[in-house]
């Protein structure tokens, strides 16, 4: 991987970011965007949801004045609200996934119309397909300054059971892309483990990597276990989201529930629904992936809003909207069910009341 010249300085990345963005890059933003820019190793970079891990991906293009970054996302609604932050300041940018991949937006794509591409695994590494025609012209492949894979925590062999298999092709691009284009693998969390995975299926050198990994501590999230009183697949134990004195007129904090079946999320959210009188009952709902995109951003609006109080949710939900929906406001967050040989348990989270501070007065 060879090493491009003109990288700019730590104080110059920070003096542009301030002027194209309105920000100020914490010292290891500036250092992950340098070292993007400065091509000669893969990075891994680890940081707690909502620390401005994304910034990093478009700092890059304030300095390479033709660059195109790629985006790899494994959920579509990420995607969509990259884009639509990047449009906000003056970037144009397009999100490709088996939906909305057509011929007019490749066509687009190629002909230099947009700086970010944000694609969907699936979409990228689709035997044959449009991305990887696009990948192998060349004078277009010449302008990407980066693959960026963002929630890295999904493309390890441990987490396709559950989520993404796709990623499992991802080895084939190293054979097609510029040797000079790097990766940057993005998570809130990688352990040991993961990035071993990592390694291997993206076909990494650990000696041409390079990590920056911040504290992922949340002072504001304290873990409680609870002991089941019913049994597990009852759903009777999450009854004190509604209590059984509560009164129409009565404040419900807004909750979330993770399953890691849809089936059981829909089943547990009808069962406390049952609590509610049937005009109310709308105001908890499950979220998934088989979800319309529609559904899912309307839902996703209206519990940030205040209209939905409680949502039953799989992993969707929770990569890409936890740091957006539970602000400074004191709530229960059930994560899951914790099962023993002889004893079952709940295992949630109490969001508390925690001044964030914005990314223009964190220094480091």
């Amino acid at each position: 991987m060879s090493t491009c010249t003109n990288i700019p300085s730590i104080d110059e990345i920070r003096e542009q970011t301030k002027t194209s963005f309105g920000v100020n890059p914490c010292l290891w933003q500036a250092e992950v965007a340098q070292a993007v820019l400065r091509r000669d190793k893969d990075i891994i970079s680890v940081s707690g949801t909502g620390s401005g891990k994304t910034i990093t991906f478009w700092i890059p293009l304030l300095f390479r004045s033709r660059g195109i970054q790629i985006v790899v996302t494994p959920l579509n609604i990420l995607g969509k609200q990259q884009v639509d932050q990047l449009a906000k300041v003056g970037i144009r940018a397009v999100a490709l996934s088996g939906e909305t991949a057509t011929h007019e937006k490749y066509k687009a794509i190629e002909d230099g119309q947009y700086r970010v591409v944000v694609v969907s695994p699936e979409e990228l590494l689709k035997k044959k397909g449009s991305f990887m025609q696009l990948l192998m012209n060349e004078a277009w492949a010449s302008q990407i300054i980066s693959i960026i894979w963002d929630e890295g925590h999904c493309i390890g062999p441990s987490s396709w059971g559950s989520f993404r298999p796709a990623y499992k092709d991802a080895a084939c691009l190293r054979h097609i892309l510029p040797r000079n284009v790097p990766y940057l693998v993005t998570s809130a969390t990688l352990d040991d483990h993961a990035v071993d995975e990592i390694v291997s299926v993206l076909q990494l050198q650990k000696d041409r990597l390079i990590q920056f990994r911040n504290s992922n501590d949340r002072p504001n999230i304290h873990i409680t276990v609870r002991k089941l009183v019913y049994s597990m697949s009852s759903y009777l134990d999450l009854n004190f989201l509604i209590p059984v004195d509560w009164k129409e007129g009565d404040n419900v904090p807004k909750f979330l529930v993770f399953f890691d079946r849809i089936s059981e999320s829909v089943a547990a959210a009808r069962m406390l629904r049952r609590r509610l009188p049937p005009h109310l009952r709308c105001k908890i709902k499950w979220f998934n992936s088989e979800m319309s995109s529609q559904f899912r951003d309307k839902t996703q609006s209206s519990y940030k809003s205040g209209g939905v109080w409680g949502l039953y949710c799989t992993d969707s939900f929770g990569m890409v909207s936890i740091h957006k929906c539970c602000r400074a406001d004191s709530r229960h967050l059930p994560v899951g069910y914790v099962t023993d040989v002889e004893e079952e348990y709940l295992f949630f989270a109490i969001f508390l009341d925690f001044p964030v501070k914005t990314l223009s007065n964190i220094r480091y």
